[in-house]
């Protein structure tokens, strides 16, 4: 489809009027007396500033743009040279770019107490720093060159556009113009003041601000990870200048990033450094930067294990109760119980569990039990079975069961040890023999039901209080006798691993991955075989559990395919289970979201706002806000994708519950499906939509995975926008791509939309849900040829009970096809279709709805082909159309079929023409070139080109008539 038929469909859509959603939340949350002119700048400038620039690159390119901006004028070397330079450069938009420059600067210009107006001016510097990137038609004019008037208009446009002037003053011109200028110096300063005419500021001021500026546009461009700008040569000395000595940079990173576990390590980090006065700066997902005074105390990291180890307790504290569960053998509980736990608390827990798992609506099995063991063992029967069938004697018997286990793992004791305790502690010593001769057969508590019958029935009418009561005196009886267990603190692991894991820029404990890469090559061998991590391969303590089967280890008759979990593992799969609501594994991808490149303390508290806001959103309402303006960049990137701007009845997405004042570098959520028993393809479909537009609407990275642990430890380790981890078979066909850069995404989007609009369209049940299942249908079509579009025409009129198609539905279907041709690129088959209704039309045009009226010249062009014997040769084909043709003109003249013939096809010479030249095109382009000259091949193609023909026809040639039945559809 040309360029000219996109204007005919005003791509642009209405003015946006909408406010960027992140704007809304920096005005909620910079409110701190010291930011009011941050704020001042947030409402006049933020909310151009993200709907202008949220998609255009500042660093990092596709290869494709990459060639495009290099053109072929330099030697082959050389424009390799510079092809992978820009390739290899993380995405970072130029609306992030910019705010991570102004914020990473804001710090610095409060702590070297700048006045309000000097405050504005550095805002307004910084905010227009990059006019070459805005306006790429400057292509390094500078103000003192022959073109300075260009650039000068530039800089009054942009920063008209923007709302610059409107925070700033235009009288301000030449001040921003200096401090624009002077941002960098890899294109030159421009420091000679009598380039700039109107000047407001003393020169020193100037200069200061100049430099201000300066560090803004290094920071933002300089710093991926925590260790970059602590390193670098030329921001320590603007440091040392700007900030008169009194400041130095330093820096704390994790060498691997575990996801929750890594965020409960930094937050430990960051606490004790603002305890010894160091000052947070700058947000990686992988460590923090530090401005620390230069009398501050070094930092003190040797409480860090048992800080984390509090922080880990204290999250999965609430979540305790959910590690004891009750399965056909009985109340049990998960390992983790041992490791979170105390004895006390644990079995505390366990009791009070036992009432909330057999509850009232509950049947009892007392009795159930009673008969099974019996028939079994009939020799059983010489003891007193005549116990109650109630809930009491299932709860007791499965509470005292569980309390067994449970010391049993706390004290290493045999079981036969820990049932006298228990028996002891209930006052009934004398049962242990009777207890012992009844056998647990396959692990169901048959001896425990005997002892809490006999107990019940001496002990009639207890209620719930009272039975907990006693399982409460029995266990403490035991743990009495035995004192506090000899076990090692929970997850003993953490002194080694947060040791080996840290790094505060000094000597310390090395990381050890020759060891963990031992024990992987020994799990491979044939022998000497040792439990590995199916997880990550860590070397530190593993259990083995059953999983699915995974390649890391090797099975055998001799060993199953039971496969190990490390402790570090285990410690975040707690953390993911207890604080956001989710295992290693389950149903429901993982968005994670890294900062491009950083967060500052301005920005993170906007994104932790928006994270807590984030809730459940569905396709229809992403539709229904974007549609409106064609998908286009600008609407997306003003888009409330993710619910945060007001409060939303939709579910909650699941987030990991940060307590309030905590600032991350990272941040993990999880899109669960909004069905029950899933397919793939509907776990898949919302997570891959919200993944792809989160760079655009939070200005950060996004990797989408089923895994809930982080595929990079940091976003510097992928320069791509967004990073699809696997996915289903409909994102493959349709897509082709897992890995998208910024500059792509403005394709990128519409065909997303375009996919799941018209699986949308043509699919969705009575209460207007989609079915997604329809997606691998859709896209596989769309696969084979994108006029597969119209293909869905006919399904979407029926599912809006419409006889025939509308000038509305149209627009979209063309909308749909020209956003899927441009992101797939290759040959265009509309623009053949879009010429051949373009030559018809100049000598007929259809009256009514219906489409054969619309089509009758191709119908009876493609008919005559279809119809015609396969030796006929073109120049007989082209007679017999034109015959045909003329046949269907003749019969509109004289009334006997509806339509009419256009002033240029009156005169019948003219008419002949138009008929000849019509007929030549349809065969050579639509026949020959594009069915090959194969009849079958045109009667399969024909549907997809009439609807295509249809679509396109009604919307360039539609009458007054029409408009108004559409405005009546309406």
């Amino acid at each position: 489809m040309s360029e000219d038929l996109w204007e005919l469909l005003d791509a642009k859509g209405p003015e946006l009027e909408r406010r960027h959603p992140l704007t809304h939340l920096a005005l909620e949350v910079w409110t701190q007396p010291e930011d009011s002119v941050l704020r001042e700048w947030a409402r006049h400038v933020l909310p151009n500033l993200l709907a202008w620039f949220s998609l255009r690159p500042a660093k990092g390119l596709s290869r494709k743009t990459a060639l495009e901006l290099i053109g072929d004028g330099r030697a082959p070397e050389l424009r390799e040279q510079a092809l992978n330079k820009l390739v290899r450069m993380g995405d970072q938009s130029l609306a992030t770019h910019t705010l991570n420059a102004l914020a990473a600067g804001w710090t610095w210009v409060k702590l070297a107490g700048l006045d309000k107006q000097a405050q504005r001016l550095y805002l307004a510097g910084v905010t227009l720093h990059d006019l070459n990137k805005m306006d790429p038609a400057l292509s390094g004019k500078r103000l003192d060159g022959p073109e300075g008037e260009h650039y000068r208009s530039s800089l009054h446009r942009w920063g008209e556009v923007l709302g610059v002037w409107r925070f700033v003053g235009e009288e301000y011109l030449d001040d921003v113009a200096f401090l624009a200028q002077n941002a960098e110096d890899v294109r030159g300063e421009n420091r000679t003041l009598s380039n700039y005419v109107h000047l407001r500021l003393p020169p020193d001021l100037l200069e200061d601000l100049a430099e201000f500026v300066r560090v803004a546009d290094l920071a933002a461009s300089v710093a991926q990870r925590p260790q970059d700008l602590p390193r670098h040569k030329k921001i320590n000395n603007l440091l040392r200048r700007l900030l008169r000595g009194r400041y130095v940079l330093r820096y704390h990173r994790t060498r691997e990033h575990r996801g929750l576990l890594t965020q409960v390590i930094h937050n430990g980090v960051i606490e004790a450094a603002r305890k010894a006065g160091w000052i947070p700066w700058l947000f990686f997902p992988d460590g923090v930067t530090y401005l620390v005074p230069k009398e501050a105390p070094e930092l003190d990291v040797t409480g860090m294990p048992q800080w984390v180890r509090q922080e880990v307790l204290r999250s999965v504290k609430p979540g305790i109760s959910e590690l004891i569960f009750r399965d056909g053998k009985g109340i049990r509980f998960k390992p983790e119980l041992i490791e979170v736990a105390d004895v006390g608390v644990a079995g505390a827990t366990l009791i009070r569990r036992v009432f909330t798992i057999i509850h009232e609506d509950k049947l009892p099995r007392a009795a159930e039990r009673r008969a099974k063991i019996l028939t079994k063992f009939p020799e059983l029967q010489r003891l007193d079975w005549d116990i109650p069938n109630t809930l009491q004697v299932d709860r007791l018997a499965e509470g005292l069961s569980g309390l067994a286990k449970l010391l049993e793992a706390y004290y290493a004791k045999p079981v036969e040890e820990v049932a006298h305790a228990l028996l002891e502690g209930l006052g009934v010593g004398g049962l242990y023999e009777e207890w012992k001769q009844i056998p647990p057969d396959g692990g169901v508590p048959f001896n425990w039901y005997y002892v809490a019958g006999q107990y019940l029935k001496h002990h009639p009418g207890l209620d719930e209080a009272d039975l907990e009561g006693v399982m409460q005196h029995a266990f403490d009886h035991a743990v009495k006798a035995w004192g506090a267990p000899q076990t090692p603190p929970p997850f003993a692991f953490l002194e080694d691993y947060v040791a080996q894991v840290l790094d505060l820029g000094t000597p310390g404990v090395p990381w050890k991955f020759e060891q963990a890469w031992h024990r992987y090559v020994r799990n491979k061998a044939h022998r000497g075989r040792t439990p590995v991590c199916a997880v990550c391969h860590s070397p530190f303590d593993v259990q083995e559990e059953f999983s699915n089967y995974s390649n890391k280890r090797e099975t055998s008759l001799k060993k199953g395919s039971e496969r190990g979990i490390c402790a570090v593992c285990r410690v975040e799969r707690l953390l993911r289970q207890y604080t956001m609501g989710g295992g290693l594994g389950d149903d429901g991808v993982y968005l994670h979201l890294y900062p491009s490149y950083f967060f500052t303390p301005e920005t993170a508290l906007v994104m932790d706002q928006a994270y807590r806001n984030f809730a459940q959103t569905t396709f229809p309402e992403l539709d229904k806000q974007l549609a409106p303006y064609r998908y286009h960049p600008r609407a997306v990137a003003t888009a409330d994708v993710f619910m945060i701007e007001v409060p939303s009845k939709n579910p909650r997405l699941d987030k990991v519950v940060y307590p309030q004042g905590q600032i991350q570098g990272y941040y993990l959520l999880r899109v669960p499906p909004m069905v029950k028993k899933p397919t793939e393809t509907e776990i898949w479909a919302m997570p891959l939509l919200l993944g792809v537009l989160a760079p655009v609407v939070l200005g950060v990275k996004a990797v989408v995975s089923t895994s809930g642990i982080p595929l990079f430890d940091t976003g510097a380790a992928f320069p791509e926008s967004v990073v699809i981890d696997g996915g289903p078979a409909f994102w493959q066909q349709g897509m082709r791509t897992n890995r998208f850069r910024l500059d792509e995404l403005t394709t990128v989007i519409p065909a997303v939309f375009t996919l799941y609009g018209l699986t949308y369209q043509a699919y969705h049940d009575s209460k207007g849900a989609p079915s997604w299942n329809q997606l691998n249908t859709v896209a596989r079509h769309l696969a084979t040829t994108p006029l597969y579009v119209f293909h869905y025409q006919d399904r979407i009129q029926r599912q809006r009970g419409m006889e025939d198609l509308s000038p509305r539905l149209a627009e979209q279907m063309l909308l749909y096809y020209w956003s899927w041709q441009r992101y797939i690129g290759g040959d265009n088959p509309m623009g053949m279709i879009q010429e051949l209704v373009d030559r018809y039309a100049r000598f007929y045009r259809g009256e009514g709805r219906a489409a054969y009226a619309r089509l009758r010249p191709l119908d009876a062009a493609a008919r005559v082909v279809i119809n015609s014997a396969p030796e006929t040769d073109k120049e007989t084909l082209q007679l017999m159309i034109e015959g045909e043709l003329h046949r269907l003109l003749e019969s509109v003249l004289d009334r006997q079929a509806k339509g009419f013939i256009p002033e240029e096809g009156r005169r019948l010479e003219a008419r002949k023409a138009l008929v000849e030249e019509f007929a030549r095109y349809f065969l050579d382009k639509v026949f020959y070139s594009y069915c090959k000259g194969d009849r079958a091949r045109l009667r399969q193609h024909l549907n997809l080109i009439r609807h295509a023909a249809e679509a396109y026809y009604l919307k360039a040639y539609r009458k007054a008539r029409e408009e108004a039945l559409e405005r009546s559809d309406a």
